[in-house]
């Protein structure tokens, strides 16, 4: 990667190296803000873990990173509503005296990570930045430990194929719905309205659970909802509501998902299909919306999500993107149409857009309107790291999972 190259400036460095833990927590849906400046002091960034704001603040210097900065940063949080913690980020690592004195202080409220931490999340590689989070949160409320390295949590983790992940979804569910009613079409055009019907039919921990999902309507008059969770859901309600409840057994399939996850090892190839919602994160995007020129004249410092439109863009984001996520696409073995691609255009890759839509819908909490551009892929991939793309079938591609997208499904080559 760009970033870990010692031969680049260090001003380019430090600001690639700034995009990439933006983008790690983007990626995660943890909602990034930039650099802000409360009154006579500054801030990196934030970002929401579980729903709680977080204070974070990233260094890479040329030596390692002194206890006065780390208390500085300490200082800052001190000052924040009674809670507030932070995570600091240091590629360099520590002097010896920052645990010593952190651990010796009043009150505990900074978490550490240094580059092994970081490096070891922006190989894709398990855990995910959400279970890092969680592991070092734990150890310090456990145990008063600032910095608990992640590779011991990376031990943790299966590296055999053929185990599943216990704490992932692990059951998948398929769901005919029935268009002939009025919620099942509003439903349908509606993803808050879809999600919110579906979390119900997750008791254990609803809030908590991931829940991914996807409306597959290449059938016309029979579309069918795909639906992952890791506890065993029950879907009677969603079925009385949108489905056919007095239909055929086949209307509603629940299957254990360990069984796919235990199939894929590396070289391997599957059939695949996925929707996703390719878009590329900017501070100031090259053409402005309304909205985004307002926000910016009000002070708006965190970057913007601009969705990549173009057939063309679509298809080279997801190629860009695949080994990233463990897998790569094969060379076609022949031709394919692919969706708004002229001839000549596209790669000699097994992938086609099957599908592109424009969704635009009201939200729930503010009544903002919401639009995502979506591309629905459909090819071969083989794969190249069964952990991280076993991690990318339990967790999803890219943004956008709430709104029925990143699901990605294979089936035999």
């Amino acid at each position: 990667m760009q970033w870990q190259r010692e031969d680049i400036d260090p001003q380019q460095r430090g600001r690639v190296f700034e995009q990439v833990i933006h983008d790690m927590f983007a990626e995660a849906e943890m909602s990034p803000r930039t650099s802000f400046r409360p009154k006579g002091e500054e801030i990196d960034g934030s970002f929401l873990f579980r729903g709680r704001p977080v204070l974070f603040e990233a260094k890479w210097l040329s030596k390692s990173v002194a206890a006065s900065s780390v208390y500085q940063f300490k200082g800052k949080l001190d000052g924040k509503l009674i809670g507030t913690i932070g995570i600091f980020i240091s590629m360099s690592g520590y002097s010896p005296d920052v645990m010593s004195s952190l651990a010796s202080g009043k009150s505990l409220n900074v978490i550490l990570l240094d580059g092994d931490d970081i490096k070891l999340l922006a190989r894709s590689k398990a855990p995910s930045i959400e279970e890092a989070l969680a592991y070092k949160i734990r150890a310090a409320a456990e145990e008063g430990i600032a910095f608990a390295p992640l590779r011991r949590l990376a031990k943790m983790h299966p590296s055999r194929p053929g185990r599943s992940l216990d704490l992932h979804p692990s059951f998948l569910s398929r769901i005919l719905l029935n268009p002939s009613r009025l919620v099942t079409r509003q439903a349908m055009q509606n993803p808050h309205i879809m999600r919110s019907m579906l979390l119900p039919g997750v008791a254990a921990s609803p809030r908590s659970e991931r829940v991914l999902w996807r409306l597959d309507s290449t059938r016309l008059h029979q579309p069918a909802l795909l639906v992952l969770t890791r506890t065993r859901p029950d879907w009677d309600h969603f079925v009385q509501q949108v489905g056919w409840p007095l239909g055929e057994e086949n209307q509603l399939v629940v299957r254990d998902y360990s069984s796919m996850l235990s199939r894929v090892s590396n070289d391997r190839e599957f059939r695949f299909r996925v929707t996703v919602n390719p878009v590329q994160a900017k501070v100031r995007p090259d053409v402005l919306s309304e909205t985004q020129r307002k926000k910016l004249e009000e002070g708006w410092t965190r970057s913007f999500r601009v969705a990549r439109r173009d057939a063309p863009d679509q298809l080279n984001w997801f190629l860009e993107r695949a080994s990233s996520w463990g897998f790569e696409v094969p060379e076609i073995r022949s031709k394919p149409e692919v969706l708004g691609l002229e001839e000549g255009e596209g790669s000699n890759k097994d992938v086609r857009i099957i599908g592109r839509e424009v969704r635009k819908f009201r939200s729930f909490d503010s009544n903002s309107k919401v639009v995502i551009s979506t591309a629905t892929f459909e090819g071969r991939l083989r794969v190249s790291d069964s952990e991280v793309i076993r991690q990318k079938l339990i967790s999803g591609l890219g943004p956008a999972k709430a709104f029925g997208c990143g699901l990605l499904i294979l089936a035999g080559s």
